[in-house]
């Protein structure tokens, strides 16, 4: 299938993928940090080597700087800037800035590939784990650019709140707790709860001059008035 949408540098994206058939793809606590670190990891021109044993695996413990991943060389050159990232259950959300030609689609074939050989050796499967394609949008203005970050950052209250789409959430207090310790988010980051080595919040904090003004840009949607105007069709 021919991809719609050309990727061109120093443009913004939307990138969403979820597990084949609607299965989810992190089981547990360490696939989730395996992933996290794939973004990392992958995120390189140079070649990435894979090493774990089946038994490492199947008990989660695998790392980046031992025996998980290694990447040639020591000074890496990035293929895409990671902007903001949530990781759900069956799905995942990026918003990604393309800085070298080909960038998206070499981090994406790397990161789907390197993640699913590891899920599948741990969890002893066979097959695809994600949907042959992944989904991609280009941010082409500034309003859809902010938008998407607070959607994506608002995605895991469909675990805790998920009313939150029908901007029916009455108390903001609970749903900030649980968004800023969702430990698979950057909205932490955002709002300077955590740090990142792989997430570069600056890019998109530099519109907003303070944490707590973007906290606010983000509750803003939850509570906003019924059948106010919006573009939630990125999935």
């Amino acid at each position: 299938m021919r991809r719609r949408v050309k990727f061109v540098s120093d443009h913004y994206y939307h990138i969403l993928n979820r597990g084949i058939e609607g299965r989810d793809i992190f089981l547990d606590e360490w696939d989730y940090q395996r992933f996290a670190e794939c973004l990392k990891e992958f995120n390189t021109k140079s070649h990435v080597t894979i090493r774990f044993a089946r038994k490492e695996a199947s008990r989660g413990q695998t790392s980046v700087s031992d025996r998980g991943l290694s990447s040639a060389g020591i000074a890496q050159e990035h293929l895409v800037d990671i902007l903001c990232y949530c990781l759900m259950p069956n799905h995942f959300h990026l918003l990604v800035k393309q800085i070298t030609d080909n960038g998206i689609s070499e981090f994406m074939k790397k990161l789907g590939t390197g993640y699913a050989y590891y899920f599948n050796l741990k969890h002893e499967r066979q097959g695809h784990l994600f949907q042959n394609t992944f989904k991609a949008v280009l941010m082409e203005n500034d309003s859809q650019f902010l938008h998407l970050s607070r959607y994506i950052h608002l995605n895991p209250l469909d675990l805790h709140s998920p009313e939150w789409r029908e901007g029916k959430i009455t108390d903001w207090s609970k749903a900030r707790e649980y968004l800023e310790n969702y430990p698979w988010s950057s909205y932490p980051i955002f709002v300077g709860k955590k740090l990142s080595s792989f997430c570069y919040p600056e890019l998109l904090g530099k519109m907003f001059q303070s944490p707590k003004q973007y906290e606010d840009f983000v509750r803003g949607w939850t509570g906003r008035s019924a059948g106010a105007s919006s573009d939630l069709s990125l999935e």
